[in-house]
């Protein structure tokens, strides 16, 4: 017997909205009604994201900070070396990587980031995958 869910959902709290206007439209209110002079919106990505709609979406926005998640990687020559040892050749005895997310982050380079959020007044845009650590620290 599995136990895979086929109908995952999480309740949530606040409004929804349907639709690239709405979205904004609802965005935008919250941003501009904020009591804050810095507003981070982070928008954290999965595997199979349409990022080019989304990134074009975002950009309707007025932002004074796009943070893409992608700057604060390590080099795909870097992390392919990490991984490595768990990837191999060995089709048998190869593992995805037992690393974790934050592991392939290259801490300066987040360091940077995290300055340049505090830097900045007006709306703050973090988005990709892991988008939420990069804010860690940051004043929201």
């Amino acid at each position: 017997m599995s136990n895979y869910n086929k109908t995952p959902f999480f309740s949530i709290t606040g409004q929804s909205f349907t639709g690239w206007d709405s979205i904004r439209e609802g965005l935008n209110y919250k941003i501009n009604n904020s009591l804050s002079k810095r507003y981070i919106l982070v928008v954290e990505c999965y595997q199979g994201v349409y990022h080019k709609e989304l990134i074009d979406e975002l950009n309707c926005l007025k932002y004074s900070c796009f943070i893409h998640s992608e700057e604060a990687f390590y080099p795909e020559e870097k992390i392919l070396e990490m991984t490595y040892p768990d990837v191999t050749d060995d089709v048998i005895f190869g593992y995805m990587s037992r690393l974790s997310y934050n592991e392939f982050l290259d801490t300066e380079k987040i360091e940077k980031r995290r300055n340049k959020i505090q830097d900045r007044a007006g709306l703050v845009i973090v988005y990709g995958h892991v988008a939420s650590l990069i804010c860690e620290g940051s004043s929201r």
